[in-house]
C-alpha cells in the first residue's frame, strides 16, 4: 500500500480545508445575524412610516389652527386699539418740531447778518 501516505495527506488537507470552510460559514452566519439585528421587517417599517406621516399631518393641522388663532387675536387687538394708535400718532405729530420753519428762521437770520456785514 504505497498510496496510503498520500491518501492520509490528501485526507488531512481535505479535513483542514473543510474546517476552514466551516469556520468561514460560522463567521458569515454571525455577520448575517449581526446585520439582521439592526434591520426591521417591512411591515414594521411601513407601520413606523404611517405613524410618522400621521404625526406630521396632525402637526400640520395644529400649526394651521395656531396660525388662524394668532391672526384672529392680532386682528382683535388691532381693532381694539385702532383709536389709540390714531391718537398717539396725532400726539407724536404735534410734538414734532416744525423743522422747515426752524431751517427757514436760521436762513433768515443768516441773510440778515450777511446784509448787515456788507
Amino acid at each position: 500500500m504505497p498510496d496510503a501516505p498520500d491518501d492520509a495527506a490528501t485526507l488531512a488537507v481535505v479535513v483542514a480545508r473543510l474546517d476552514d470552510v466551516r469556520g468561514d460559514l460560522r463567521a458569515m452566519r454571525s455577520e448575517l445575524a449581526a446585520s439582521r439585528a439592526d434591520m426591521v421587517s417591512r411591515g414594521e417599517w411601513e407601520q413606523r412610516n404611517r405613524h410618522v406621516d400621521s404625526r406630521h399631518q396632525d402637526l400640520g393641522r395644529e400649526i394651521g389652527t395656531l396660525r388662524t388663532a394668532h391672526a384672529t387675536d392680532v386682528a382683535a387687538v388691532r381693532a381694539e386699539h385702532a383709536a389709540d394708535v390714531v391718537t398717539l400718532r396725532a400726539e407724536i405729530s404735534a410734538r414734532r418740531l416744525p423743522w422747515p420753519s426752524v431751517v427757514a428762521a436760521i436762513a433768515a437770520v443768516a441773510a440778515l447778518v450777511l446784509s448787515l456785514i456788507r
